[in-house]
């Protein structure tokens, strides 16, 4: 006898992620051919609260006069540096910093918008960082407000960056859709 416990493994861990339908497939011949499997509700979209992080986005945009190129070197070379050696008791799971791609046949390259309005983009790197959970990142946030080397990270940054346009916003839960 098959049980929905051969059909779904992720019931040996307590969660219920799909619902087992036994078709019989009659043939022209009468014969019960096979048992077909219906998965139902087989991927469940809510993140279980151990695998859920808390995520923030950067956004950060260059100085006006800042060349893009020495915005992103400062950026990876000098500043990232800085905060690991800093923050490295409290530092984050991950540092993604991506940068947007310049149309450079456009005077002053701006970024390459394939839809939408150029205008409203007025950032020059989107920075994701991920942390344990939200008890992690006020560690992290804790330890960035009464570091005695503060003033001097905040500093850095506005050698490079524009503190009128520099967001961090904080996102929910990813929600992918693999092809």
């Amino acid at each position: 006898m098959i049980s929905e416990a051969d059909v779904c493994p992720m019931q040996d861990m307590g969660r219920k992620c799909c619902k087992l339908n036994i078709i019989k497939d009659v043939s022209n011949s009468g014969r019960h051919l096979e048992y077909l499997f219906t998965l139902l509700n087989s991927f469940d979209p809510q993140p279980t609260p151990s695998s859920m992080t808390y995520t923030v986005f950067f956004l950060t945009a260059r100085l006006p006069g800042t060349s893009f190129e020495h915005f992103r070197d400062h950026y990876e070379h000098k500043h990232i540096p800085l905060v690991l050696e800093v923050l490295k008791d409290v530092l984050p799971l991950s540092h993604t910093r991506y940068y947007l791609k310049r149309n450079d046949n456009a005077e002053g390259a701006p970024p390459l918008v394939l839809m939408g309005d150029v205008s409203t983009i007025d950032y020059d790197c989107l920075t994701i960082i991920e942390f344990r959970d939200e008890e992690h990142f006020g560690q992290f946030n804790q330890a960035y407000m009464t570091s005695p080397r503060k003033e001097e990270m905040e500093k850095d940054q506005a050698r490079r960056s524009d503190p009128e346009k520099f967001r961090v916003i904080a996102v929910d839960s990813a929600r992918a859709t693999k092809f």
